[in-house]
């Protein structure tokens, strides 16, 4: 007889956002309206919440931690910056700058 054995993903990330996607929990604590945002809608289906500032618009998915924020840059013109896995200060820095380099993401115009 042969024994059955379950096989783990070698990339534990990978489970853990598989996990939150299906808990439905925040990957963030920090609430973007704290740091002077206006909530613009969100949509249940795709997880994400939409917020404004100013001249720019972010697209936050709770249960991943992405963020996308869209704006009219002064040199580059309109663009969007995508930032993946952010830690708890770097969406914190996001949120206060929205411009500014955390190291992670990429940038479309």
């Amino acid at each position: 007889m042969f024994k059955v054995l379950h096989v783990r993903s070698l990339r534990p990330q990978s489970a853990f956002r598989h996990h939150v996607k299906m808990s439905g929990r925040r990957h963030h604590q920090s609430n973007p309206e704290s740091h002077g945002w206006t909530k613009t809608g969100e949509s249940q289906q795709s997880r994400v919440e939409h917020y404004q500032r100013d001249n720019v618009r972010m697209d936050y998915y709770p249960t991943t931690g992405t963020v996308k924020t869209s704006m009219d840059h002064p040199s580059q013109g309109k663009t969007q910056m995508f930032r993946r896995d952010l830690s708890e200060s770097s969406f914190q820095r996001v949120l206060d700058n929205p411009r500014s380099h955390t190291g992670q993401g990429y940038q479309r115009k």
